[in-house]
């Protein structure tokens, strides 16, 4: 049912999160739709946005089919505005087939799109942080008093994957963290939650982008990408055995970069599931069939040094 609020005029048609991140979806009429990022309770501090000359650089970059959406502040959110009211997530998950939805044509676009973010100079004020994902997997991974699902997650860790396993994942996550060497200027937090196809256009899109800006290896964007698709990939087909595989996403996403995989962007994708895994438990709800069918793809990107990401 569509409602207003107190804080703007347009109606609200979806507004979802967790407790670390809220989501509320505006409909703007001819003006497209805004969808407005906010913190969840477990969440400290406001959401970043972009300094000037990531806007600026960002902004000029060729246009294509799935465009870089840039945020505007928003008390301590953010808001973007988007051609449609679904990400391509929300599509997929919800049953949607992936050729309806155009979702190979718009992860080749995304691909173009990462490699010309990549190719651009680092402007000289953008922090030298690591990307929020490994360094928050990194300080889980380092934790001795879990509590509450974290502690559940911990235990279904241990039997899954076992120490070993983990020193691995934690000794990749420093990888990603480092910024030494030739960085590029990443993306951060490329995501199928953050790619909002057009209603009108499927083969269009939007792409959230400014919020986790930073430089790093170029692996990163594209495993941690690579990651999402291949958990929500089995995942899919688990509930869903027609679903098709996540290998022709993956393939459009690596046509659309220009450039082929190599294991340490297996490495990423395994971080990235491990990551969710954990944000899923701590801010969203217990599920351990799922968690549990996530971490046995996480051994298996682990015991194959990443390869197994890349074998579709």
């Amino acid at each position: 049912m569509r409602s207003k609020t107190h804080d703007h005029p347009y109606p609200v048609i979806a507004a979802y999160g967790t407790d670390l991140m809220r989501t509320c979806v505006l409909d703007l009429g001819d003006a497209g739709f805004a969808w407005i990022r906010s913190p969840g309770p477990a969440m400290a501090t406001p959401l970043p946005a972009p300094p000037a000359s990531v806007r600026d650089l960002i902004s000029r970059l060729p246009r294509d089919a799935v465009r870089p959406a840039l945020p505007e502040r928003v008390q301590d959110g953010v808001r973007y505005d988007a051609p449609g009211p679904v990400s391509l997530a929300g599509a997929l998950l919800t049953g949607d087939d992936p050729a309806r939805t155009g979702a190979a044509p718009l992860l080749r676009s995304v691909g173009r799109t990462l490699r010309r973010v990549h190719e651009s100079p680092v402007p000289a004020d953008v922090a030298a942080r690591p990307p929020r994902g490994p360094a928050r997997l990194a300080e889980r991974l380092s934790a001795k008093d879990e509590v509450g699902r974290t502690a559940r997650l911990r235990t279904l860790i241990d039997e899954v994957l076992g120490a070993d396993r983990l020193c691995r994942v934690s000794t990749w996550c420093e990888g990603l963290m480092r910024t030494e060497g030739a960085p590029v200027l990443l993306h951060g937090g490329p995501s199928l939650g953050a790619l909002v196809p057009d209603r009108s256009d499927p083969g269009r899109g939007a792409l959230f982008t400014g919020e986790d800006v930073t430089p790093g290896p170029w692996t990163f964007d594209l495993g941690w990408l690579l990651g999402e698709i291949l958990e929500l990939g089995v995942g899919l087909r688990a509930v869903r055995p027609g679903t098709p595989p996540p290998g022709d996403l993956a393939r459009a996403l690596f046509a659309g970069y220009g450039r082929s995989p190599v294991p340490s962007v297996g490495r990423a994708a395994a971080v990235r599931i491990l990551t969710h895994a954990y944000d899923f438990a701590a801010f969203a709800g217990w599920h351990e069939e799922s968690l549990r069918r996530s971490l046995t793809l996480v051994a298996d990107l682990i015991d194959s040094d990443g390869a197994a990401a890349l074998t579709w």
